[in-house]
């Protein structure tokens, strides 16, 4: 059997999104979301989607965009001079790849983000990462390593096989 699955990210960025979502869901095709790991207001996010039942929920979770959920003191290197996670998946490529990220750091945070989101209620039935840093060679491992260790079945992975567009818009070769 075949079966489609159409998967809403950023639920819990804000209450407009989550709204948009759920009427998605509940008039459209949407049969999936995503929570952000280190969304704001996770209790009015859990309580959203208990009135979903049917919905499928997955952590997206955080490495960019937004406050670290983990104490600052346990993952350092993740944070900007400001505090917070870097802003974009590119600066935190390239602090992965020169080493200054460390993985034990990521881990950290990962795992606290997936321990609030159980916390809180959530039956996560997969993971994925924002702005796809999940792929980077490494985070890779930490995030299956954890889903192994949480009982979450599904990774979800979002990449197009390289083509001839991302010669053409460079752009979203980059993105993706």
């Amino acid at each position: 059997m075949i079966r489609l699955v159409v998967n809403a990210e950023g639920f819990g960025d804000s209450t407009t999104t989550n709204d948009a979502i759920v009427r998605a869901h509940r008039d459209g095709i949407v049969t999936s979301t995503a929570v952000a790991g280190n969304c704001a207001d996770l209790a009015g996010v859990a309580r959203t989607l208990a009135a979903c039942p049917d919905l499928g929920v997955g952590l997206s979770l955080a490495l960019i965009q937004g406050a670290a959920v983990a104490p600052a003191a346990e993952v350092g290197s993740l944070l900007t001079p400001a505090g917070t996670l870097r802003g974009r998946a590119s600066e935190l490529a390239v602090e992965w790849v020169r080493g200054h990220v460390r993985p034990e750091h990521v881990e950290r945070e990962l795992e606290a983000q997936l321990l609030r989101a159980r916390a809180a209620g959530l039956d996560l039935d997969h993971l994925s990462t924002r702005g796809h840093v999940g792929l980077l060679p490494g985070i890779a491992a930490i995030v299956e390593r954890l889903a192994r260790r949480y009982g979450v079945a599904g990774l979800r992975s979002t990449v197009e096989p390289p083509t001839l567009a991302w010669a053409t818009d460079a752009r979203r070769g980059l993105e993706t």
